[in-house]
C-alpha cells in the first residue's frame, strides 16, 4: 500500500501494472498514514495476507495515533493478532524495517532514479515513482535484509543486550537535553517589554529577511506599535491614579 498527498486519485496517475497489479494507493492531506487508511491497510493487506490457521500473529508499531484507535486494536484482538507499540522516539534502534530493508531500499531508489534520469532532469509524477519503487523494493526486501532488522533489534535470536548496550541507551542521561533555555548574553529569549527593547529587537531581524518578508513585518509592526503605545498611555493613567471630578 503506497500512501501519496491528494484527496481523489486520477486514473492516469496510477497506469494498469502487470508486475503490481494488487498494489492498493492511499490519500491523505499530508501523505501520511491516518486512522482510516490504517484499518484499509489492515484489513486489506495484514490479515489477509500473514493468517495462518491456528497460529497468532505479532504486529509491531510506532506510537502513530493511527495504530492505537479502538477499531483498529479490536480487529487485532479478533484475528488472533499481539501487538507490541515501540517507545517514542525509538524506532531508529527497535524497529526491525528501520534496522533491515529501509536502508538499502533508500539506496536502490536512488540509483534507480539516477539511472531513469542520467542528466539529472526529469519531471517525476505517481506513476513514475511507482514504477521504480516497483523495481527497487524486491531487491531490498530479500530474506537476508528483513532478517538482518529483527536481529539487530534484538528481536530474532532474542538479544536484549544488542538495545541495553547501545549508547544512546546507556549514555542516555547526556544526551537528554536540559529543560531549562540556556542563558544568552544578548537576552534574546527576552519578551521586548518597552518600545525601545522592541525597536532594538526589530533593528536585529528585519536586515536577515527577504523584501517580500519585511513587507509583512511592515504591517506586523504597526500593530504591535499601535499595541504598545495604547499600553504605555494605560499604564500613565493607571499610574496617576483616578482624577479629580471635573478634570479633562
Amino acid at each position: 500500500m503506497v500512501i501519496h498527498i491528494g484527496k481523489e486519485p486520477q486514473d492516469h496517475w496510477f497506469p494498469p501494472s502487470y508486475t503490481a497489479p494488487d498494489w492498493l494507493y492511499g490519500f491523505s492531506s499530508k501523505g501520511w498514514t491516518d486512522n482510516e487508511l490504517a484499518l484499509m491497510w489492515l484489513r486489506q493487506i495484514f490479515i489477509p495476507e500473514t493468517a495462518r490457521p491456528g497460529k497468532r500473529r505479532l504486529l509491531i508499531l510506532d506510537g502513530h495515533e493511527s495504530h492505537d484507535t479502538g477499531m483498529f486494536q479490536y480487529l487485532c484482538m479478533r484475528n488472533d493478532i499481539s501487538l507490541i507499540y515501540l517507545p517514542s522516539h525509538a524506532s531508529h534502534i527497535l524497529q526491525p524495517l528501520d534496522l533491515g530493508p529501509f536502508s538499502p531500499q533508500a539506496s536502490y531508489y536512488v540509483k534507480e532514479v539516477h539511472n531513469f534520469t542520467p542528466t539529472g532532469f526529469a519531471t517525476f509524477d505517481r506513476a513514475t515513482f511507482t514504477s521504480i519503487y516497483q523495481i527497487t523494493r524486491p531487491r531490498a526486501f530479500t530474506k537476508s535484509n528483513i532478517q538482518a532488522g529483527w536481529s539487530r533489534a534484538g528481536l530474532e535470536p532474542h538479544n536484549p543486550d544488542r538495545i541495553l548496550r547501545h549508547p544512546q541507551v546507556t549514555n542516555l542521561s547526556r544526551m537528554t537535553p536540559e529543560l531549562e533555555v540556556p542563558p544568552h548574553p544578548d537576552g534574546i529569549y527576552g519578551t521586548p517589554k518597552t518600545i525601545g527593547e522592541y525597536k532594538e529587537l526589530l533593528a536585529r531581524i528585519e536586515p536577515k529577511l527577504s523584501p517580500h518578508s519585511q513587507r509583512h513585518l511592515t504591517k506586523l509592526d504597526h500593530g504591535i506599535m499601535e499595541t504598545l503605545t495604547t499600553n504605555h498611555v494605560l499604564q500613565n493613567q493607571v499610574a496617576k491614579g483616578p482624577g479629580r471630578p471635573g478634570d479633562r
